[in-house]
């Protein structure tokens, strides 16, 4: 006997939130641009596509996140509502400082080839995009952290084992420890002189560490409960 789960109404929440990341996919695309009438309008508007595919990689990381996680659990009680709302409305938020960092980005590492996406942008505001950009991927990953923990809450209900509780406490950590690097941000930014505030985004870089150490590490502790419930 399986615990009920209340699937209509997890697929409605779904569909609001696959349409909030595609919806925020267009901005990424059509905010602040127009269409090219002309072949160098066309041009420059190539030269965001870097930027673009940076910035969808990373929403889309979130949206499979939460997508995985409304697949196994299938929760839509208020607390599931609430913190996808919060969720949702971060992302619409967070669209926009994604797009001018990445940007900025790959405008400052080409050497001005790519295209810059805002006009005008002084050290203060490039620091205050950082700290923004910071909080906005923290908020991110606390939602979804917070929904694996309500999931552990309610794990009588979905009659999680120990295996599958031990899952959701690894995709939590997990996401608790994304949110490391723009915490390690914030506290470089508050630091250090201004100047060498831009800087702070490389801290991000860390994830390329982090992640894939944790990867195993979660792995192999799931390897080793899977064999002794099955011993």
């Amino acid at each position: 006997m399986t615990a009920e789960k209340p699937t209509r109404q997890s697929t409605r929440l779904e569909a609001f939130t696959d349409a909030a990341f595609a919806f925020s996919l267009t901005l990424l695309v059509i905010a602040g641009d127009k269409v090219p009438t002309s072949f160098d309008e066309f041009i420059l508007a190539l030269k965001s596509i870097p930027a673009f595919i940076a910035s969808a990689a990373l929403l889309l990381m979130f949206w499979y996140s939460h997508m995985r996680w409304s697949q196994r659990y299938c929760l839509c009680d208020m607390p599931t509502i609430l913190l996808t709302s919060a969720l949702v409305c971060t992302v619409l938020v967070f669209v926009y400082p994604l797009k001018i960092v990445f940007g900025s980005l790959f405008h400052w590492l080409s050497g001005g080839f790519f295209q810059l996406p805002m006009t005008g942008i002084g050290l203060q505001a490039i620091n205050s995009l950082f700290v923004i950009y910071a909080v906005g991927f923290i908020a991110m990953c606390s939602w979804q952290a917070l929904l694996y923990q309500h999931a552990l809450r309610k794990a009588a209900h979905l009659q999680l084992d120990d295996v599958e509780q031990l899952e959701a406490r690894l995709e939590r950590n997990s996401l608790v420890l994304q949110a490391i690097p723009a915490w390690l941000s914030l506290l470089y930014l508050w630091l250090v002189p201004a100047q060498y505030g831009p800087f702070s985004g490389f801290l991000y870089s860390l994830l390329g560490i982090m992640m894939p150490w944790y990867g195993i590490k979660a792995n192999r502790l799931l390897a080793n409960a899977q064999q002794g419930k099955s011993a």
